[in-house]
């Protein structure tokens, strides 16, 4: 009986060991963002760039995607200008995120 007792700790601590290890890896990895911008809207293209680079300086990877009405920011020096109603401009934070190499798609 002792030993079935070991025996059962001894498989209970194993467990607990690996389950403790596969927790820790997983909040040590960080998670990827992936930004869908959809619309020409200069408020919502704003909130996307600067989302996206307060996600890329904390240390998240980032990938942005322009589709449909959207494809027009990839136009060179499109966003030069262009502010959201709170007064922030979306070329200073295009300005990081292409300086940061953050990949954006069309």
């Amino acid at each position: 009986m002792k030993k079935q007792n070991i025996i059962t700790l001894f498989v209970v601590l194993f467990v607990s060991v690996i389950a403790a290890s596969v927790v820790t890896a997983v909040d040590n990895e960080k998670s990827n963002f992936l930004f869908v911008l959809s619309s020409d809207n200069s408020n919502n293209v704003t909130r996307c760039f600067q989302f996206a680079k307060i996600a890329h300086s904390k240390g998240y990877k980032v990938n942005i995607f322009l589709i449909d009405d959207a494809v027009i920011w990839a136009i060179p020096g499109k966003a030069k200008g262009i502010k959201a109603l709170t007064g922030d401009s979306a070329d200073d934070y295009l300005d990081y995120l292409v300086k940061n190499s953050v990949p954006i798609s069309v």
